[in-house]
Formats: structure tokens, sequence, C-alpha cells
């Protein structure tokens, strides 16, 4: 639901879609739901299911399964993204779109030089001193006005596995694709954008 107009509903919907599901773990009294909703009615789009759910708590039943899911921004935000994924192949009948922030194997900014293993990702709550200098510097322009929601200023004491408005862990482009591997799917193709600091993959499920 985040920023309303970068939902994909209707794009689903003006390529044919027979149904349509939005799924987001904001409880069904915030606002965003009505701005979606509000935007639906708008764009004369009839009969969406809106389900607050949050992808980690349960396992999804029979009936929320769904040939094509769409699933950008949410992955790094997880504090366990592998749950994450297994919860998506739950979901997926046929394809998973997923996109996610990625990091480079090496960041250079005026601080320093970061090196990251193709094989691992950056666990944000673990960014201590010269780490977090490096990563802070590179990251700023990128994330602007939501710099603070990185929670790099915030005491691993604050960091609770329901905070899910925080960056949790930024895989490398190997790692988001061996997860997605392992959680059950085939990568059918895949494209960076932002700079190379997002990646998105066509997966089918296995």
């Amino acid at each position: 639901l985040w920023g309303t107009t970068g939902e994909k509903i209707s794009v689903a919907h003006r390529h044919g879609a027979r149904s349509l599901t939005m799924i987001d773990v904001d409880a069904t009294e915030n606002p965003s739901w009505g701005l979606f909703r509000e935007r639906m009615n708008q764009l004369a789009i009839p009969g969406v299911r809106c389900l607050s759910r949050d992808l980690l708590a349960a396992a999804p039943q029979e009936n929320d399964r769904f040939d094509i899911v769409h699933c950008s921004g949410v992955l790094y935000h997880l504090p366990n993204p592998m749950l994450g994924l297994t919860r998506l192949r739950n979901l997926t009948r046929e394809y998973l779109i997923l996109t996610s922030l990625v990091t480079a194997t090496t960041i250079t900014t005026p601080r320093g030089t970061l090196i990251i293993p193709e094989a691992s990702g950056l666990f944000i709550p673990a960014l201590k001193h010269r780490e977090k200098e490096i990563f802070a510097a590179y990251w700023k322009p990128f994330a602007g006005q939501f710099f603070d929601c990185m929670g790099l200023g915030a005491p691993e004491s604050t960091w609770r596995l329901d905070h899910y408005s925080r960056w949790w862990l930024l895989p490398t482009e190997g790692y988001f694709r061996s997860m997605s591997q392992i959680a059950g799917f085939e990568i059918c193709d895949s494209g960076y954008f932002w700079h190379g600091n997002a990646c998105a993959l066509l997966l089918k499920a296995r």
C-alpha cells in the first residue's frame, strides 16, 4: 500500500486479470486502505479483495493462492526473509514477480570501502562503526527523507521482530537469487534498476 499510486492491481486489471487481491500488513483501520479503495473507485476497478495480513505470522490458507503474485519492497523489511519467501511460495500457483533492494559486493564512499562476499548480505542491526559510516554515506542520497527508517541510529535493544518499517537485511544479488531458488522457484528473468540498488526477479513456482 505504500505510496498508493505504485500499486500493481490496476496493471493486472488492465491486462485482463479476472480476480484481484491486495495484501498488506497495515491494519484495516489504517488510512492507507481508504486511499487504496479511493484509487480503485477512481480507476473504476470493481471487486478488489483487501486482506490485512502479516506475511510471517501464519501460512496462507488454500483459498489464498494466486496465479500471479507481485511483491516489491517487502523482503528487506522482514527479519526473516527466508520465511517470507516460503510464505510467498505458498501464495503462488504459477509466477511471482519479486523485487528487493540489494547490496553491491563493493561499496565505496569517501568514508572508505566495504567488501561484501557474494554469498552474503548486510544485516543492518549488526553494522558498527566504520562499516555503518560507509553504508550510511552510500545510501543516504538514495534513501533521502526515508533515511531514518533504515534504523542506523537505533540501538540494538529497540529492534523488534514485528518492527517491519526498518531495513533488516540487504542481500547481494547472488544471495537473493539463491534464497528464491531454495524457497521453491525457478528464475525466468531478472533485471536491475535504481542505479543497481534494486533487483527484480520473474520467478516460476516449481
